[in-house]
């Protein structure tokens, strides 16, 4: 979020886009979910501000040594200082006039009761070059002992999939936006792929679209695929990005995804975060990309 300093008093009205799960499922059964052991290799991620380490996103190791995220939460900006005129008051605030990569010593890693620092950090290219391509590969400084190696998804054949998502995002019921914020606290939900987008990595679509439907059915907020939701139906939101995208196969748990998108809109204020989508970035389309750099 932007701060600005008032130069001349006046009160300004900031909304996120954030959610989580539904109004009609206790918070106790996405938590339980999320407290599953597979999933114990989710983890949050730090970053450091001001001298304060806050949060900043969510992330997965995919073995011993490698960390899986998105790059949009390791970025920082180039700013200018400017001075604005607002209804006739001067409010000195900044523009940004660029983007950079930010050196791994800016964050830190929390899982499983540790907190691990960074060896290196690769971003995809292209996410510097035009935003695509939400990816980032961090080998950490030491390897982390009995962790296993998680299975990545190589084929393309995500539509329908019923799936399920963890991170450290902002929580709360669906229905009640006001009371969306965080509490650090590791929550999973389910989806199912509605739609596949995206630019193109390596001729595959690099981007995995879900929106949250609503339990009611007289409301009409539906806007990709069924209208009707699963058991714990969930929506991704703030601080949840870089948070891992499962799927079930023959018993065997891949990763599919990374939370990276969530849109919003003023229909928040009447219908909550139903009807919100979401897209995770495809691993699918990176595998080469990922196998190349996970030395």
């Amino acid at each position: 979020m932007r701060l600005l300093k008032l130069l001349t008093p006046v009160v300004l009205v900031v909304t996120m886009s954030s959610g989580i799960y539904r109004h009609d499922r206790p918070v106790e059964r996405y938590m339980q979910l999320a407290a599953e052991p597979q999933f114990d290799g989710v983890g949050r991620l730090l970053r450091i501000e001001n001298g304060k380490w806050e949060n900043a996103g969510s992330f997965v190791l995919i073995d011993s040594l490698h960390i899986l995220s998105v790059a949009h939460c390791f970025i920082g900006e180039k700013r200018k200082d400017t001075i604005v005129d607002y209804k006739g008051m001067k409010i000195q605030t900044y523009v940004v006039t660029g983007h950079y990569e930010r050196p791994a010593s800016d964050f830190r890693f929390s899982v499983q009761n540790l907190l691990l620092t960074a060896k290196s950090i690769v971003m995809h290219p292209d996410y510097m070059k035009n935003g695509s391509c939400d990816i980032v590969l961090i080998t950490l400084d030491k390897p982390l002992s009995g962790q296993a190696v998680l299975t990545l998804n190589e084929i393309p054949d995500e539509l329908g999939d019923t799936v399920t998502g963890v991170g450290y995002g902002v929580s709360g019921p669906a229905n009640k936006p006001e009371h969306v914020m965080s509490y650090s606290t590791k929550l999973a939900g389910q989806n199912k792929i509605d739609s596949i987008g995206g630019v193109k990595a390596a001729s595959i679509a690099t981007v995995l679209f879900a929106d949250f439907d609503q339990p009611d059915p007289k409301k009409k907020t539906n806007r990709l695929g069924s209208s009707k939701p699963l058991d714990l139906e969930y929506s991704t939101g703030g601080g949840d990005s870089g948070g891992p995208l499962f799927r079930f196969r023959k018993g065997n748990m891949q990763l599919i995804g990374l939370a990276s998108y969530g849109d919003g809109s003023a229909d928040e204020i009447k219908n909550g975060y139903y009807g919100k989508v979401m897209g995770w970035t495809r691993i699918a389309a990176f595998k080469d990309w990922i196998a190349a750099n996970r030395k």
